[in-house]
């Protein structure tokens, strides 16, 4: 009989370890440790899906309306506002071979700044060099290689340390003013140039080596000016 038993003794009795034993760790803690699981995992969704709202994905388009006109421009561009509906002021900052239509994807070539807001009573800039900017030019001008002739201000003048870039004959069609020698240091987009269309004015800012497209310049910002409008896109 002892032989028997022996036999039919477990095998950790045989090894001489003792027995395990399954401790439970009760209904009411289960549920607990469920319950904290699925929380975890919905705080997680949660999270995920703030970050895809605030995260944009390429190309995205806002819908904007200024002076009562709508734009509809990509999110990459958008200075400010950054998000849809009315607003008083939208400044961009677009690759300047999309914007002129030249490139219908990203690239990585130079980019302008554009900032449009209604117009008020100042003189227009059509005007200004002759109303404005004559009386503090130096003697002088030079045509350049883009077409524009290319006069300085003088020192002391409100504008010195500036040069001025003008369509033939008096700037009607295009001015810009252009930061020159040592003001010009370190400013990415030193050239201003300001258009009224479309009772907005606006204002570009660029590098001088786009003065080139100047007429181009010209036409995309009568493009988004005209309203409705929408941009050319980044695909």
């Amino acid at each position: 009989m002892r032989r028997a038993a022996l036999a039919a003794a477990p095998a950790y009795a045989a090894a001489g370890q003792p027995p395990i034993r399954w401790r439970g760790i009760g209904l009411p803690a289960a549920c607990l440790a469920l319950g904290l699981s699925a929380g975890l995992l919905a705080l997680a969704i949660w999270s995920r899906t703030l970050i895809a709202q605030d995260s944009p994905s390429p190309g995205a388009m806002v819908a904007l309306e200024l002076a009562e006109r709508p734009l509809v421009l990509p999110r990459d561009w958008l200075i400010e506002p950054r998000t849809p509906g009315a607003t008083e002021r939208v400044a961009i900052e677009a690759p300047l071979d999309v914007l002129l239509g030249a490139m219908a994807g990203p690239t990585a070539g130079p980019t302008i700044g554009i900032t449009l807001v209604p117009s008020d009573d100042a003189p227009a800039p059509s005007e200004r060099p002759a109303q404005l900017y004559n009386r503090f030019l130096e003697p002088g001008a030079e045509a350049t290689r883009d077409g524009l002739i290319r006069r300085v201000f003088a020192q002391g003048s409100p504008y010195e340390g500036e040069t001025l870039h003008l369509a033939p004959p008096r700037g009607r069609a295009f001015a810009a003013r252009c930061l020159d020698g040592p003001a010009a240091a370190g400013v990415r987009l030193p050239c201003l140039a300001e258009i009224r269309r479309g009772g907005l004015d606006v204002q570009v800012r660029l590098p001088p080596a786009a003065l080139a497209d100047w007429p181009r310049i010209v036409a995309a910002v009568e493009r988004l000016a005209a309203g409705p409008a929408q941009a050319a896109a980044p695909q």
